[in-house]
């Protein structure tokens, strides 16, 4: 009888894990469309620079790169062509994997806060629309989808 708890615990313990890492991945996908509809709506309305990078979030990404960081769960397969269309300036990102495209943006994100918070308000305009760009063509590869022409 001994054996069958054991095993039992067993199972239930990597039921937790597997439903753990199933929520965080559901967790950094809905952070990523949410900062995506952010900017568009931002852009929409003439945010400021400084209003947009403020409501940026990352916790789901930290959280989940403190837990495992294998943001290749979310997509399995890696940026192909079909997925840039005839956007050329992703073209340098095709054969990359979900990892780095997440970390990547991520990145982009976080030094974004970092210039803000010091003041340093060159250029952030045009760093926050590459960013709106590239999160745009990091859902579209997380779907499995293709960026529209």
């Amino acid at each position: 009888m001994t054996i069958w708890k054991e095993l039992y615990e067993i199972f239930v313990k990597e039921r937790q894990r597997w439903h753990d890492l199933s929520g965080d991945k559901q967790t950094l996908a809905f952070e990523i469309k949410a900062n995506l509809t952010f900017l568009a709506d931002g852009f929409a309305n003439k945010s400021t620079a400084k209003q947009l990078i403020v409501g940026l979030e990352d916790k789901a990404f930290k959280q989940m790169l403190s837990k495992n960081g294998d943001f290749n769960r979310l997509q399995t397969k890696k940026l192909n062509i079909a997925t840039i269309g005839r956007y050329a300036e992703f073209k340098k990102y095709v054969g990359k994997d979900t990892q780095y495209l997440i970390n990547n943006a991520y990145a982009r994100l976080i030094s974004l806060k970092k210039l803000s918070a010091h003041g340093l308000p060159n250029e952030q305009s045009l760093k926050l629309k590459s960013l709106f760009r590239f999160l745009v063509l990091l859902v579209a590869h997380i779907e499995g989808d293709r960026l529209p022409k």
